[in-house]
Protein backbone atom coordinates (compact mmCIF):
# COMPACT_ATOMS: atom_id res chain seq x y z
CA UNK A 1 0.00 0.00 0.00
CA UNK A 2 3.01 2.43 0.95
CA UNK A 3 4.54 1.71 -2.71
CA UNK A 4 1.67 2.49 -4.37
CA UNK A 5 1.21 5.50 -2.71
CA UNK A 6 4.57 6.53 -3.75
CA UNK A 7 4.28 6.19 -7.41
CA UNK A 8 0.77 7.90 -6.91
CA UNK A 9 2.64 10.98 -5.52
CA UNK A 10 5.47 10.30 -8.84
CA UNK A 11 2.72 10.29 -11.25
CA UNK A 12 0.76 13.42 -9.56
CA UNK A 13 3.92 14.89 -9.88
CA UNK A 14 4.67 14.20 -13.05
CA UNK A 15 1.31 15.43 -14.92
CA UNK A 16 0.28 18.21 -12.72
CA UNK A 17 -0.03 21.39 -14.14
CA UNK A 18 0.13 23.23 -10.68
CA UNK A 19 3.02 23.97 -9.24
CA UNK A 20 1.94 24.31 -5.12
CA UNK A 21 0.26 20.33 -5.69
CA UNK A 22 3.40 19.12 -7.80
CA UNK A 23 5.65 20.43 -4.77
CA UNK A 24 3.04 18.91 -2.37
CA UNK A 25 3.27 15.39 -4.09
CA UNK A 26 7.34 15.66 -4.20
CA UNK A 27 7.19 16.35 -0.60
CA UNK A 28 5.37 13.75 0.37
CA UNK A 29 6.77 11.27 -2.13
CA UNK A 30 9.86 11.78 -0.22
CA UNK A 31 8.26 11.64 2.81
CA UNK A 32 7.32 7.81 1.95
CA UNK A 33 10.82 6.92 0.74
CA UNK A 34 11.81 8.65 4.49
CA UNK A 35 9.11 6.25 6.58
CA UNK A 36 10.07 3.03 4.29
CA UNK A 37 14.03 3.56 5.16
CA UNK A 38 13.09 4.56 8.60
CA UNK A 39 10.63 1.80 9.13
CA UNK A 40 13.83 -0.83 7.27
CA UNK A 41 16.25 0.15 9.78
CA UNK A 42 14.50 0.82 12.97
CA UNK A 43 13.63 -1.70 15.43
CA UNK A 44 9.73 -0.51 14.83
CA UNK A 45 7.42 -0.02 11.88
CA UNK A 46 5.37 2.87 12.30
CA UNK A 47 6.00 6.24 13.91
CA UNK A 48 2.75 7.40 14.96
CA UNK A 49 3.33 11.01 15.30
CA UNK A 50 3.66 11.34 11.24
CA UNK A 51 1.10 9.04 10.32
CA UNK A 52 -1.65 11.22 10.36
CA UNK A 53 -0.01 13.47 8.34
CA UNK A 54 1.44 10.94 5.79
CA UNK A 55 -2.33 9.43 5.38
CA UNK A 56 -4.34 12.44 5.07
CA UNK A 57 -1.61 13.59 2.61
CA UNK A 58 -1.88 10.18 1.04
CA UNK A 59 -5.69 10.79 0.69
CA UNK A 60 -5.40 14.01 -0.79
CA UNK A 61 -3.12 12.82 -3.59
CA UNK A 62 -5.33 9.86 -4.05
CA UNK A 63 -8.43 11.97 -4.74
CA UNK A 64 -6.91 14.58 -6.51
CA UNK A 65 -5.57 11.30 -8.81
CA UNK A 66 -8.52 10.00 -9.59
CA UNK A 67 -11.02 13.22 -9.68
CA UNK A 68 -8.29 14.56 -12.11
CA UNK A 69 -8.60 11.17 -14.96
CA UNK A 70 -12.44 11.90 -15.26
Amino acid sequence: MVISLLRLAVSVFRTSEDSELRGIALGYAGAVAAVIFQAFLGTYLEMRTLALYLWMIGAFLTVYAHSSHQ
